[in-house]
């Protein structure tokens, strides 16, 4: 019997947790019903007889719906000697599209009770109405976002401006926050300060404004700011989003008296904007200013002792891109002066971004007295208004540097001349900033260039009397020549040559089209077919019709016959329907019958007898005459007479052009450094110079005028200042060329050779001494030449490798040849010694003796053997 009370209370106690489990739910309230686009409205989720453990429970992801952060209410209430409990958390809820269904998926909330379940729900999204009046919220109130103008340059400031109209009729009581964020590539002037009394906004200051729109008075906000776009293309902005409280009408008022309102959503149009990329090409000082700019210089003082600082400011003034880090150009002074750290200083307007100053002052300590020209500079921007790019220079300014007094230590003069060095603003390293200034010249009586050599550099010895059949013999050469000449003009003026081009690049061409990857790729590379087809064809239209492409073929083509001029015709009409029709695609047999007309496609040949045309024949035969008889004496001549009426400028053009025919002619490339010199250009002549002493160490000239080179220089060189002073084994070193000591090297190992054999001869003819001292004689003079050619190429290093340059202005080395995008560089000092390894398009690979190597531009080197350089370069 005891048995049958415990049964009995144990089901009475699961029976309670049975029921109070079933009392606890959470529910959204209402459970369904509609929501109004445009207008904001309240969910509530309801905790019966629970709380969330949270404050904000996690929510499942919900399409098409806003949810703003919840307010929290507490409810408990006694019922029958029965104490409930409720939590309500009410969140704000807006719909983001205009029509639909939106779902709210069932998911579980972690509560003091245990995880509960709470049930999907589903509402149906309408057209907002405000209050009872069933009109639209569209009618009521609008939004617009407005860019001007709509079309736009890469970095050009325009205005963008915001307006809401709200009408009179529904009274409203209120706005909320502007909710807009730009996106990434668009750059917004966020700096005018929201009124104080309307609170911030992202596009400028609020302002009451009123208009009328059909009719219907209409009170808002309004607010414009400026902004600018970084990259090109169609940029669509996103729209802005604005709460606005309406009195909803109908006479209602709540418990305080105050007339019933409701708030909705207000969402804005976006705008569109095209930002065109800049024009092609750009001035090569510009540096992405974009805007309308002002560019001053001053210098203050423009007379100064020895010793006493000379400030150079420039300033960039206007409206611009000024975001996108603007900065100033780089200037140039005489090495006179010491430089030091500029100061930079860059002010924007007050409350703007794109309106400001830069400011960069340099200081400058002279170290020689003398008169000396500051600027010009120029700086290069683009206009937008003007759409074109344009260049303002600040005028030179003179500077007059008197003697400092005797007690002022800064008063001896640091070198003899004044080459110009580059200083460069914004290092990012203190020591940078200080140009490098070389030490100063030894007090020795100056040097001036000498007198030029005459002639040539490769003579030789006449002969007693000329042999007949010597004098004859160029006769077949020549006119071997005379017949090459001409075939060779007669093939560049062929009518034809341009179709032959085509035609030869046709079978590429569609092979081209049948490797595209893509549809736009096929279509590049079917307008390619076409262009080659027209030219091959010999049409004279752009853009030819299908008649007028077959008409041409069957004219110019060889064989050609009407069924020909169908191939070609039905090929062109199929290209053209895939380019330019609305679906039509390439028929899949179009490769195959392209590359079949290519192949049997033929022009009429050129005639073997237009090489004897007296047009194709005599003036290159007379020319080439004319360069086999005297290649530059006449050339040389006309140089040294400018030269010695001091018209260094022309003599430099003279003998320039005959380098270009003639790059290993030492005795040429000695005059250039010395006319290069007269106009004050030392780097370069001993650069010159530096090429004709590894060509002929013995000249005196060159030995003399290598030396007054370096001297001068901005740049020291160790190898060429050993071999220049001559002391120790560099003075073996130059009685010869590198090429002659190489020579000599090869001659001793023959001269051993003979020696050994000659040893080996007078072990077998014992009676015949004179051997025994031509092998010792020969042995002696080969160990010299072997020994001293190897440790006169030792003595010239890296000078005497055939493809070794000279550094001769400094440069930047670049990992790739190129000056676009963002990429390492190191600097490159003016006097280094590097091996030349390749070249691409007007830049050269450089290989340095650490195993280093890199780009740079081909003005900056001078090869030490420009005939092996020029070989290599046209390869």
């Amino acid at each position: 019997m005891t048995r049958l009370p415990r049964l009995l209370l144990s089901l009475c106690v699961t029976l309670a947790a049975t029921v109070a489990a079933l009392a606890q739910s959470i529910t959204w309230d209402p459970p369904a019903g509609s929501l109004a686009h445009g207008q904001t409205s309240e969910l509530s989720l309801i905790f019966e007889d629970c709380a969330p453990v949270t404050d904000t429970p996690a929510l499942p992801a919900i399409d098409g719906l806003r949810l703003g952060r919840p307010s929290a209410a507490r409810q408990t209430s006694m019922i029958n000697f029965k104490i409930s409990s409720r939590v309500v958390l009410t969140y704000p809820v807006a719909p983001t599209s205009s029509s639909g269904r939106i779902v709210i998926p069932e998911f579980e909330v972690e509560t003091d009770k245990g995880k509960l379940r709470v049930p999907a729900a589903a509402y149906d999204v309408g057209e907002a109405t405000v209050g009872r009046s069933n009109v639209p919220i569209e009618r009521v109130a609008s939004a617009t976002i407005v860019a001007e103008p709509a079309t736009v340059w890469v970095g050009q400031v325009f205005d963008l401006k915001y307006r809401l109209l709200v009408s009179r009729r529904f009274n409203p009581t209120g706005v909320g926050p502007l909710d807009w964020t730009a996106p990434p590539a668009v750059i917004v002037d966020t700096t005018p300060a929201g009124n104080p009394q309307l609170g911030p906004s992202p596009l400028g200051r609020f302002e009451n404004i009123e208009a009328t729109v059909g009719g219907d008075a209409r009170v808002g906000l309004a607010s414009q700011t400026r902004a600018c776009l970084r990259e090109p293309g169609t940029h669509v902005l996103p729209v802005a989003r604005q709460p606005v409280t309406l009195a909803t009408g109908g006479g209602g008022f709540d418990f305080f008296g105050r007339q019933s309102s409701e708030q909705y959503l207000i969402t804005s149009t976006a705008p569109t904007i095209v930002a065109r990329p800049l024009p092609a090409p750009a001035p090569a000082d510009f540096q992405q200013a974009v805007g309308q700019f002002t560019f001053t210089a001053k210098v203050v003082p423009t007379t100064a002792a020895v010793g006493e600082p000379v400030t150079w400011t420039l300033t960039l003034e206007g409206t611009g891109n000024w975001p996108e880090g603007l900065g100033l150009p780089a200037r140039e002074v005489s090495r006179d002066f010491r430089a030091f750290q500029p100061n930079v200083q860059r002010k924007l307007k007050d409350g703007t971004l794109f309106e400001g100053t830069l400011t960069e002052d340099i200081v400058l300590m002279p170290t020689k007295p003398g008169t000396y020209t500051l600027g010009p500079v120029s700086y290069s921007y683009f206009d937008p208004a003007a759409g074109t790019y344009k260049t303002v220079r600040t005028p030179p300014v003179k500077v007059t540097i008197t003697p400092a007094a005797p007690a002022n230590p800064l008063a001896t003069a640091p070198s003899s001349g004044a080459p110009v060095i580059q200083f460069t603003p914004d290092s990012s390293s203190p020591d940078a900033a200080a140009p490098v200034v070389k030490s100063p010249a030894p007090e020795l009586p100056g040097h001036l260039p000498m007198e030029p050599l005459a002639g040539h550099a490769a003579a030789a010895a006449p002969w007693p009397t000329i042999p007949l059949a010597l004098l004859l013999s160029p006769l077949v050469p020549l006119a071997l020549l005379w017949l090459g000449l001409g075939w060779r003009r007669a093939r560049l003026d062929d009518p034809r040559r341009g179709q032959r081009f085509a035609l030869a690049e046709l079978p590429a061409a569609v092979a081209a089209i049948a490797e595209a990857p893509d549809s736009s790729a096929r279509a590049v590379a079917l307008r390619n077919w076409q262009q080659l087809a027209s030219l091959a064809c010999g049409t004279d239209h752009a853009a030819p019709s299908a008649e007028v492409f077959a008409a041409a073929a069957g004219r110019e083509f060889v064989r050609a016959n009407a069924d020909t001029a169908a191939t070609w015709a039905r090929l062109w009409q199929e290209a053209d329907a895939h380019l330019y029709g609305r679906s039509a695609s390439l028929p899949g047999d179009w490769i195959a019958r392209a590359t079949a007309a290519c192949r049997t496609a033929r022009l009429r040949r050129l005639s073997p007898f237009a090489a004897l045309r007296p047009s194709s024949l005599w003036p290159l035969a007379l020319l080439a005459l004319v360069f086999a008889g005297a290649p530059r004496a006449e050339a040389v001549g006309a140089a040294e007479e400018s030269y010695n009426r001091a018209e260094f400028a022309n003599a430099e053009q003279t003998w320039r052009a005959g380098l270009a025919v003639t790059p290993a002619d030492w005795i040429l490339r000695h005059n250039l450094g010395l006319a290069v010199a007269q106009q004050n250009r030392w780097s370069e002549a001993a650069a010159q110079w530096s090429t004709a002493f590894l060509a002929a160490p013995r000249d005196p000239s060159v030995r003399w005028h290598l030396a007054l080179g370096l001297e001068r220089a901005e740049f020291t060189q160790p190898e060429f200042a050993a071999l220049s002073a001559g002391t120790g084994l560099a003075g073996l070193a130059r009685l010869a060329s590198p090429t002659e000591w190489q020579q000599a090297v090869v001659a001793g190992s023959l001269l051993l050779s003979l020696a050994l054999a000659a040893g080996l001869l007078t072990r077998h003819f014992p009676r015949r001494r004179w051997l025994g001292w031509a092998a010792a004689l020969s042995a002696l003079v080969g160990l010299l030449a072997v020994a001293g050619g190897f440790t006169a190429l030792r003595e010239y290093g890296p000078l005497a490798h055939p493809d070794a340059v000279l550094v001769w202005k400094a440069a930047e080395l670049r990992s790739v040849p190129t000056e676009a995008g963002e990429q390492k560089t190191e600097p490159l000092a003016a006097g280094t010694i590097a091996l030349w390894q390749k070249s691409f398009f007007g830049w050269d690979q450089l290989l340095f003796p650490n195993g280093q190597t890199g780009w740079t531009r081909r003005e900056n080197l001078q090869p030490l053997y420009p005939k092996k350089f020029e070989t290599a370069n046209s390869r």
